[in-house]
């Protein structure tokens, strides 16, 4: 499962780190992950586990995103039609 954020669409970045030393530069590629954590949120009565950041965690526990009801309904009618065709 690749590492994205499902509210926020956080991914990874990629970054170069300079380094001068001694009139010699390097230089290196470096990779920050995003601060993932496995959430299971109410919706209605039903469950919904969903990959969020950290961020985006907090967020939704102080009440700042307003669409997360419409972003839940997408997800339960997802769940619903992966049941339907089981």
């Amino acid at each position: 499962m690749s590492r994205i954020c499902q509210l926020t669409g956080k991914t990874s970045q990629k970054g170069r780190k300079n380094t001068i030393a001694w009139g010699v530069k390097y230089s290196q590629i470096r990779h920050r992950q995003v601060n993932l954590r496995k959430a299971t949120l109410l919706f209605n009565g039903e469950p919904v586990q969903l990959m969020l950041s950290a961020k985006a965690l907090k967020s939704v526990k102080k009440g700042v995103y307003k669409g997360l009801q419409t972003f839940a309904a997408s997800i339960l009618e997802k769940k619903a039609a992966d049941a339907a065709s089981k």
